[in-house]
């Protein structure tokens, strides 16, 4: 699982060459697919934690 990205990045970048090759696709060379693919990838970006004052039973 630690590769995860970098398979997903693989496996995208064939789906997207495929494409353009079998005249589906955009007609965009390797070095395009490949930044716009990993502009595409999702980075996940978390706020920290921070908990709150526990609430009051009324």
């Amino acid at each position: 699982m630690k590769d995860i990205r970098q398979v997903s990045a693989a496996v995208a970048k064939a789906v997207s060459k495929e494409a353009r090759d079998s005249g589906l696709g955009r007609l965009l060379d390797d070095e395009k697919l490949e930044a716009i693919i990993a502009k595409a990838q999702w980075e996940p970006h978390y706020t920290a934690y921070r908990p709150g004052a526990p609430r009051q039973a009324d």
